[in-house]
């Protein structure tokens, strides 16, 4: 009896912390959409495609792409800017890269919980044809629990999709 009663007492605590530790992030996002609410270094690795670095005439087919992928983390400071470490290998050996960007809310009359941004982002590295700059221009909708970014490439000539968690 004495253990059923100190069995049930320990399920009740552990309920109960359960249930304070949750309600203390609900709601996760409140108020309105704002830059402070994207703050924080998020982790991805990703592949797609890509025409850069290629000479293309008029518009790309998908011959002109080349596959690559990506792994690194990308880190804002709740104010609009953020920065950028990844490696990344297009079939010719990974190699380092670094980069900068500016975000802003799409609509800051949206509801937190309905928060998305764009952002242009700057990266730089020294691939397989020497030292090189790119500029990039992403959609960005981060999840209600603020945990999970997903990401999508605005730019023609890069095809990107992918999601970013919380580190």
């Amino acid at each position: 009896m004495q253990t059923r009663r100190m069995l049930l007492t320990v399920a009740a605590i552990l309920l109960l912390g359960n249930i304070l530790a949750f309600s203390q992030n609900w709601p996760p996002h409140a108020g309105k959409c704002d830059a402070s609410l994207l703050k924080g270094t998020f982790a991805y690795n990703t592949d797609g495609f890509t025409t850069f670095g290629a000479t293309i005439k008029g518009t790309p087919n998908i011959a002109d792409f080349t596959p690559f992928a990506l792994v690194g983390t990308w880190t804002f400071d709740g104010q609009g800017g953020m920065t950028s470490f990844d490696y990344a290998n297009a079939g010719t050996g990974a190699f380092q890269r670094t980069g900068t960007g500016a975000y802003e809310v799409v609509d800051s009359t949206a509801s937190a919980e309905n928060c998305t941004f764009t952002m242009t982002w700057t990266v730089s590295f020294t691939g397989p044809n020497g030292q090189t700059q790119q500029t990039l221009h992403m959609y960005m909708l981060l999840a209600r629990d603020g945990t999970v970014l997903k990401v999508l490439t605005q730019d023609a000539g890069i095809v990107v999709a992918c999601s970013f968690d919380r580190k």
